[in-house]
């Protein structure tokens, strides 16, 4: 394993000169040319070096698990690369405000896709924390290459190192063929994995401490960062997990009609079949239909009733939390009928129905709460609740937050959606420090600057960076986040998200779906 610190000839290099045009790195077998990216930042451009597109894997053959790549000579990582097959635009399919944040530099899709992203300090003079970022998309799309996750402002900042990934999704990555062993259902999970293992393997070479890796990661991110936690590689390759608004996926499988799409039905093989369809015609089939294709439950990469599995996972330190209108940018027209649908949808019929939940706790509540409540507290805050406090319970040090800013030059939502809270996502250009100069104002700045002091000081130092009550104490241990908060931190008690959690509580619990 390399474990290769720079030189301090590099280091007065650095200084003399600033961020290299070419900046390069010698693995025992390859050199890996990056390139110095700046980023039109809100506090000015910074610059950093990147490393883009890195294959940590051979171009995957279809449904299969990844393959180890072995890099040899030279190695050009000056630019962007494709994105996985997927089925759409993570908002777009629903209807949402695509914004640039969640565009991809490339926009080119392929099933050759296993790329990771390196961003590094122009000067790493010694081994420094690394935050390895999943992207979210309901497993079904995203990349590690969209705006929002640019490296750039972290890395030339805040001396930390960032990496990004690309893993399949949707039924390229997540495929529940009776066809296939049960430890071969997740290859996305495999993929994650992999990508794991490799920056494990390698970013001393870059410039960082392989002891000192966080994971994290936003929503279908979130889940798999807390996939990794119940089902952890071994040796461990991280010391720290960051949990945003961690997703529920729904207990819906499109795979037998895909294969029905495909005219596999009558097939001798149904996965050979579906095999030799054209790429994008699968991706075309998944968007028009709406097909969705979740992870198998097969406790290898992915296991149910996380309130128990935890208590058996690695006490590392845990930074979870979620948003105050996630629910807004995916039903923005919702009624109390279509509330109902997809309230069922979503628990399966089990539980409360709609109209029992509508007449015990949300007539109190304006009309657009009450039919976005239920989705919200099941689907979010009151996953976020029972895992944290579990997580606490069995001896992770947790801290949580609430976070309910709005800011229209990030709004992600639906016009008019952020009156009534963050929605969901809305976090993360404050964290990466890629929401635009224009259009922002001095809270936006004060919160963002106070958002990467959380999160980043939570990578350098997961024990004792957080300044708030951990979770399970006898003090409030909410940390509540507005417009106005930033740099001091408001702490409040839970019950100021989690005041009807009760119904919804007892329903995760029965389901195994925290």
């Amino acid at each position: 394993m390399p474990r290769l610190k720079p030189s301090v000839a590099a280091c007065v290099l650095a200084a003399a000169y600033g961020v290299l045009a070419q900046p390069s790195v010698q693995l025992p077998s390859a050199n890996i040319t990056g390139a110095a990216l700046t980023y039109p930042g809100v506090a000015g451009a910074t610059t950093a070096n990147a490393y883009l597109g890195i294959p940590f894997a051979t171009p995957p053959q279809r449904f299969m698990p990844p393959v180890a790549q072995q890099l040899s000579g030279d190695v050009d990582a000056t630019q962007w690369k494709a994105s996985c097959m997927q089925q759409g635009a993570p908002l777009k399919q629903f209807g949402g405000n695509e914004t640039s944040f969640f565009s991809a530099y490339n926009a080119t899709q392929s099933e050759d896709c296993l790329f990771l992203n390196i961003f590094t300090p122009a000067e790493a003079c010694e081994p420094l924390p690394v935050l390895f970022s999943i992207h979210g998309g309901n497993l079904q799309t995203g990349s590690g290459s969209l705006a929002v996750f640019n490296g750039v402002p972290i890395a030339a900042t805040k001396d930390v190192i960032v990496v990004t990934i690309n893993y399949r999704v949707g039924v390229f990555g997540f495929v529940q063929s009776p066809e296939l062993k049960t430890d071969e259902k997740n290859p996305g999970f495999l993929d994650q994995r992999m990508a794991l293992a490799w920056v494990y393997e390698n970013i001393a070479a870059f410039g960082g401490d392989p002891n000192a890796i966080t994971i994290a990661g936003q929503s279908a991110g979130g889940y798999s960062v807390k996939q990794l936690l119940l089902n952890p590689p071994e040796p461990l390759p991280f010391r720290a997990a960051i949990m945003e608004s961690q997703t529920l996926l729904a207990p819906i499988d499109s795979w037998p009609a895909l294969v029905g799409l495909t005219n596999c039905t009558t097939a001798p093989s149904q996965l050979a079949c579906v095999q030799a369809v054209d790429a994008s015609l699968i991706a075309e089939l998944s968007a028009k239909n709406m097909l969705y294709f979740p992870p198998a439950i097969e406790n290898v990469t992915n296991s149910a009733h996380a309130e128990l599995a935890i208590a058996t996972s690695p006490h590392i330190p845990i930074l979870t939390g979620t948003n105050g209108n996630e629910v807004a940018q995916f039903f923005p027209d919702v009624n109390p009928a279509m509330a109902s649908a997809l309230w069922t949808a979503v628990t399966g019929g089990r539980g409360p129905s709609f109209e029992q939940l509508y007449n015990s706790s949300l007539q109190s509540l304006d009309p657009y709460q009450a039919v976005r409540r239920p989705l919200n507290q099941y689907a979010y805050t009151c996953r976020a609740k029972i895992l944290s406090e579990r997580a606490a319970q069995t001896g992770h040090p947790t801290w949580r937050y609430f976070f309910n800013a709005t800011f229209a030059n990030v709004d992600i939502a639906y016009p008019g959606e952020n009156a009534h809270g963050a929605s969901h996502g809305a976090e993360l250009p404050l964290i990466f420090g890629t929401f635009p100069s224009q259009g922002s104002d001095e809270d936006q700045v004060r919160l963002g600057k106070h958002m990467q002091d959380t999160f980043i000081g939570f990578v350098k130092d997961p024990e004792s960076s957080l300044r708030w009550p951990q979770v399970g104490g006898s003090e409030p241990y909410l940390l509540f986040v507005d417009n106005k908060s930033g740099p001091v931190d408001t702490v409040v008690g839970n019950e100021v998200a989690d005041f009807d959690c009760g119904p919804y509580e007892a329903l995760l619990l029965m389901t195994g779906e925290v």
